[in-house]
């Protein structure tokens, strides 16, 4: 999956992450998924997640007035078996006990300064919404990743004041507490983790909610896969 998120505050366009940008247009955000390298598998091989060195960047954002953020999507169609397989950090299924607040992914999680989105950075300015899960099954095993725990994790999109980013590549349906979806992980919020490191507070790569047996991806629904 390759994702872009444009963000817009009275006609000024800006991009968050993965590319330059530019004053006059927006500029895509590549966000492929990295498979990783190293073992995959059982709790005595764990992956070890590596990516490319990040570049930093400068977001084109004016926070003189609200923002409007909207993230969109180019599927390439892959299947939900494969993207647990190749998730960043592991992949379960889990139920959803809390959902929110939202929240930006500054230290404390109040919304950026001028100067912190002028200042380029590797971790682009998003707005994510906190979810609690209960791990059910582990589909894809990663050190910190057990069934039966309870951790948190957040997901890009929410709204904050009168900030909101809504996130095309996001839940459909949105989940319930309540409801059981399956999750892949990615890095750790606000700050990204070392290689290697454990979950501790994971960013949600995916969350496809399960109704009927089957998980509902933008693909369509789809089988939920087999643990890894």
């Amino acid at each position: 999956m390759r994702a872009g998120i444009v963000a817009a505050a009275a006609g000024l366009a800006a991009v968050l992450g993965g590319c330059g940008a530019s004053p006059d247009a927006p500029a895509a955000l590549s966000a492929a998924r990295d498979p990783g390298a190293g073992a995959r598998g059982s709790a005595a091989s764990l992956p070890l997640f590596t990516a490319p060195p990040p570049v930093p960047m400068r977001q084109n954002i004016n926070l003189s007035q609200p923002i409007h953020m909207a993230m969109s999507c180019d599927h390439d169609g892959e299947s939900l078996a494969h993207l647990v397989a190749t998730a960043r950090r592991g992949a379960a299924v889990a139920s959803v006990l809390a959902i929110g607040p939202a929240m930006w992914n500054t230290p404390g999680g109040a919304r950026p300064t001028q100067a912190e989105v002028d200042t380029p950075r590797t971790t682009q300015l998003a707005i994510y919404t906190t979810y609690r899960l209960r791990i059910g099954r582990v589909l894809h095993a990663y050190a910190g990743l057990s069934a039966d725990e309870t951790i948190t994790a957040d997901l890009l999109g929410g709204e904050v004041g009168n900030d909101f980013l809504q996130n095309g590549c996001g839940p459909n349906p949105m989940p319930h507490v309540g409801w059981s979806a399956v999750v892949l992980f990615g890095d750790e919020f606000p700050t990204p983790a070392a290689a290697g490191a454990p979950l501790h507070r994971p960013v949600i790569d995916q969350l496809d909610v399960i109704q009927g047996g089957q998980a509902y991806t933008w693909q369509g629904p789809q089988p939920v896969p087999a643990p890894q």
